[in-house]
C-alpha cells in the first residue's frame, strides 16, 4: 500500500507510469528447520494475508503474484515495458530472502536497481547479526562470482540535499549490474526532476 502512494506520487511528478508488483505467499511463513531463518523471532505461520481485504485496497492499482517466493520468483519476468527499478524486500528469512534476490538477475533490469531490506537490523531481543536472516542472504548473494553487487554504503542524506538522516537510510542497497549495456549512460540531467520527486 505504501508503494502504491509512492506510485501516484512519481508519476505525477516525472511524468512516468510505474508498474507495483507484490509478492506473498497468502499463508504466512512457511514452515522451515533452517536456524538462519531467526524462527526465535518469526516463527510459521506468521503474518497471515487476509487476501480479499488486500485486494480490494490495491483496488487494481498494483499486481498481487501469491505463493511460495522460490517458485513466483523463479516464473516471473518483468514486463517489457516496466524494467525492474526497485524492489522492497521484506520476508524475514534468510531463506526466503535468498529465493527471492534472483529477481535482480533477470534480463528487463536497470544498470542500478534500488533495495530496502526491512530486516536487517533491529531491536536487541532480534539480535540480528550477518551469519542469518537477510543479512546472511546479501552476504551469501555477493559471493557469486560475477560483477553484479549489492551495496550498502550509500547515505540518502548526501544525495539529497535537505534530506535529515534517518533510520531507515541504514535499510538501502544498491544493486549495481555494472555489466549491463547502459550502466554507463550519463543520468546527471535527471537530477532535479528526481530531487523535485523526492520532496
Amino acid at each position: 500500500m505504501c508503494l502504491c502512494g509512492h506510485k501516484k506520487a512519481i508519476e505525477k511528478a516525472l511524468g512516468i507510469e510505474i508498474l507495483v508488483v507484490g509478492f506473498d505467499s497468502g499463508s504466512g511463513l512457511p514452515a522451515s528447520g533452517d536456524p538462519r531463518d531467526i524462527l526465535y523471532c518469526w516463527p510459521e505461520g506468521s503474518f497471515v494475508m487476509n487476501r480479499a481485504a488486500l485486494e480490494k485496497r490495491i483496488g487494481g492499482q498494483a499486481q498481487l503474484v501469491l505463493g511460495d517466493v522460490s517458485k513466483t520468483v523463479a516464473n516471473w519476468q518483468p514486463d517489457p515495458r516496466a524494467p525492474l527499478g526497485a524492489v522492497r524486500f521484506d520476508l524475514d528469512y534468510y531463506s526466503s530472502t535468498m529465493s527471492a534476490l534472483p529477481v535482480l538477475t533477470k534480463e528487463n533490469v536497470l544498470p542500478r536497481v534500488w533495495c530496502y531490506f526491512d530486516d536487517i537490523c533491529a531491536g536487541p531481543e532480534e539480535a540480528v547479526i550477518d551469519i542469518v536472516g537477510e543479512r546472511a542472504a546479501i552476504s551469501e548473494f555477493n559471493l557469486s562470482p560475477d560483477r553484479k553487487k549489492l551495496n550498502d554504503k550509500i547515505s540518502l542524506a548526501h544525495c539529497f540535499k535537505g534530506i535529515q538522516p534517518q533510520s531507515w537510510h541504514r535499510h538501502i542497497y544498491i544493486y549495481h549490474r555494472i555489466d549491463h549495456p547502459n550502466y554507463n549512460v550519463c543520468i546527471t540531467k535527471y537530477r532535479d526532476q528526481l530531487q523535485l520527486a523526492s520532496r
